[in-house]
C-alpha cells in the first residue's frame, strides 16, 4: 500500500526556501533569482499532502513541522 508521510499543513515553497537557507546563515533573496518567463503552468506555488490514510492505518501523526524537518535535513548535512 501507499501512504502520504505529511504534517497535513499547507506550506509555500518560498517559505521552505527561506528557512532552508536561514539553516546555513543565509538570505535567500541574495542567492537566489525568479524568472517568470521560466514558470511552467504547472509549477506549485504552494503544496499539501493528507496523510489521513497514514493515521487511520497505520496509527502515525507528523511530530513535527516543516521548521523543524528543514533544520533535521540541514543539521545532517553540516
Amino acid at each position: 500500500d501507499d501512504f502520504v508521510i505529511a504534517t497535513g499543513k499547507s506550506v509555500c515553497l518560498e517559505r521552505f526556501i527561506e528557512l532552508a537557507f536561514a539553516a546555513f546563515g543565509l538570505d535567500w533573496t541574495a542567492h537566489t533569482e525568479s524568472r517568470s518567463e521560466l514558470f511552467r503552468p504547472t509549477d506549485l506555488a504552494e503544496s499539501f499532502a493528507a496523510p489521513g490514510k497514514a493515521a487511520e492505518k497505520l496509527g502515525w501523526r507528523a511530530r513535527f513541522g516543516v521548521d523543524d524537518v528543514v533544520r533535521f535535513m540541514a543539521d545532517d548535512i553540516i
